[in-house]
């Protein structure tokens, strides 16, 4: 039997935490904190599915943020001032000046959305998947600070990215495979699905955010993505999508 291949996409901009030297030099934020902003276990619960491509970065979004638009410039901008618990990304005088700005986009944010324009593009590719991971309890910047979170968040930009069907399909599946399940609340989708998810839906598919909720699988002392339980997750939602997989 051939390997099932899905026509879908599959991005994963905040699963990195690497920053390069140059730039570690000029950030506030040490190493925990710095862990902290990774989508931890974004990478091992979606990179593995079966879809026909996965797009994904090594680099920190303290870095350049790859799911903000090039000149979104405030402080959950492209160049992060500020993480989502309130604190200083950069050390005094250390933000980029609009060189280093440029320097950063053309390095390492171009690339990626290059990368994905192509990938969406080929022939019968129907659904980009944005995959992330966040926090159990609402950070202090977030959109909903102090609120315990449900197992999944999907969002689809108030249906501006795929057909509303969709994504309450994939809502239901989801709730069947025991995930407890939102949509559109706390997160409705970044600049990516945003950004393409218009295009798709033009020629029948769509754009959607998947946000899994890191206490399912994080380990909370150490910080660490337990693998049986990331595993475990991975196959749920693999369910979850293949039982909608007519709607894409």
């Amino acid at each position: 039997m051939p390997p099932e291949i899905w026509p879908v996409v599959i991005s994963i901009p905040h699963g990195g935490g690497e920053v390069p030297a140059d730039i570690g030099r000029t950030l506030a934020q040490d190493e925990r904190q710095i862990r902290q902003a990774v989508d931890l276990g974004a990478t091992e619960v979606f990179g593995p599915l079966p879809a026909a491509v996965v797009i994904m970065t090594r680099w920190s979004r303290f870095v350049v943020d790859l799911n903000r638009a090039e000149d979104q410039r405030d402080d959950k901008g492209v160049i992060a001032r500020t993480d989502y618990f309130g604190r200083p990304v950069f050390l005094p005088n250390g933000e980029p000046d609009p060189a280093e700005t440029e320097r950063r986009l053309q390095s390492y944010y171009r690339p990626y959305h290059r990368r994905l324009a192509a990938a969406l593009g080929s022939s019968g590719i129907k659904l980009l998947v944005e995959g992330h991971s966040l926090d159990g309890v609402g950070p202090p910047d977030a959109p909903d600070p102090g609120r315990t979170r449900p197992d999944v968040v999907l969002g689809n930009g108030g249906n501006s990215t795929c057909p509303a069907s969709l994504l309450s399909a994939l809502a239901r599946a989801m709730e069947r495979q025991g995930l407890a399940t939102a949509q559109n609340y706390p997160y409705q989708g970044g600049y990516i699905p945003r950004h393409y998810g218009p295009e798709m839906m033009r020629r029948g598919g769509g754009a959607l955010q998947i946000e899994i909720n890191k206490d399912l699988y994080v380990d909370p002392d150490t910080q660490s993505v337990l693998p049986d339980q990331a595993a475990e997750l991975r196959q749920r939602l693999r369910a979850a999508l293949r039982e909608v997989a007519g709607d894409w």
